[in-house]
């Protein structure tokens, strides 16, 4: 099932980008960004070096130096990692990490010489926009893990540990299109409760593992909820069917996925994050995902009349929803025929 992996070569002939672990950062001079090739000129700016892990496939020795490297950078609250992407016409292509300064706020108040460069930097810090995507899933299924190699596109031992210390909120910088935004990934524990807070939310993933079973009857339960709630129609949704590289024991079909999320409009994909398959994909994906919706709904608005004219949607109808799985395999062929939605279910690069 890897054959969409053979579009991913480097475009500069770095070898092919193998959907399993591979530490290579993936920077080469002609892919940096142009802020970054000025870095020599700006004064106290150093490159920081990703750093290279040998990855051994049977037996996971702790390299202290990556991890205290990895320490040093996360505590560097003056730079951040930016994840670069562009989307072509073979698909994702990774950029590489860089690491960029964050604009202090405090030195905007200090009488200044070089006002030049600090607007500059404001003028900057306002492209960035900022979006909050809520993830909802049961325990287990690899929320965390997920947020933790969105952050890189070194590879992390996502089977290494269960990490209880995350804080609720974290951040993903990711430059797509020459366009930088900023991914603030919020978990939902409780939707019921949360509610309240979701109008802030600009997109939801609900994941699942595709070797538990009841983790995907939850994903049932929260689509029903977000819909009930009228969210599913302004806001992307993405079902992320994680673990598939545990292929024995798979519990839950690629059909059945698919068959839920286009019931729902939803986006649909299969990652594993244990060898980091399909992250970027998903990273970049959400990214799109939430820019075109907000397009969409800008031009909608512009056009007056918020009615969805004759786009009432066919699951309007709480039975559809509620149809057995082999009805709704039914449907999902019948619509087929005629309906693109269906066909763009996987393709996180439309609407």
């Amino acid at each position: 099932h890897h054959h969409h992996h053979h579009h991913q070569h480097h475009p500069h002939g770095g070898g092919m980008k193998s959907p399993h672990c591979s530490s290579e950062p993936r920077l080469t001079d002609n892919d940096t960004s142009p802020g970054l090739r000025r870095r020599g000129s700006r004064r106290g700016q150093s490159m920081h070096h990703v750093h290279h892990r040998k990855s051994n496939a049977f037996l996971d020795v702790p390299d202290i130096n990556a991890q205290a490297n990895q320490r040093r950078e996360d505590e560097d609250e003056e730079s951040y990692r930016l994840r670069s992407f562009s989307l072509t016409s073979k698909g994702v292509v990774n950029r590489g990490d860089s690491f960029r300064r964050r604009r202090s706020r405090s030195n905007s108040l200090a009488p200044n010489d070089n006002t030049e460069t600090d607007l500059k930097n404001v003028q900057q810090a306002k492209r960035i926009i900022s979006y909050t995507v809520g993830m909802l899933g049961a325990r287990g299924v690899g929320k965390t893990a997920l947020i933790s190699q969105f952050m890189t596109s070194e590879c992390i031992n996502a089977y290494d540990r269960q990490r209880d210390d995350v804080p609720s909120e974290q951040s993903v910088f990711v430059m797509l299109n020459g366009e930088e935004s900023e991914l603030k990934f919020e978990n939902i524990t409780n939707l019921k409760t949360e509610l309240d807070q979701i109008p802030e939310v600009d997109a939801f993933i609900i994941m699942y593992s595709v070797i538990d079973k009841a983790s995907f009857q939850r994903v049932e339960e929260y689509l029903a909820q977000l819909h009930d709630r009228d969210l599913l129609r302004t806001r992307p949704v993405i079902l992320v069917g994680n673990k598939v590289d545990l292929v024995r024991s798979r519990a839950v079909s690629i059909q059945d996925g698919k068959c839920i999320a286009c019931t729902y409009r939803a986006k649909f994909i299969e990652i594993s994050v244990g060898i980091n398959h399909n992250v970027d994909d998903l990273l970049v994906g959400i990214l799109n995902q939430i820019r075109l919706k907000s397009r969409h709904l800008e031009n909608k608005g512009a056009n007056c009349g918020t009615s969805e004219s004759g786009n009432t949607h066919w699951y309007k109808s709480r039975g559809v929803i509620r149809a057995s799985m082999k009805a709704r395999q039914m449907l999902t062929w019948l619509f087929g025929k005629e309906n693109s939605k269906f066909k763009n279910c996987e393709n996180l690069h439309v609407l």
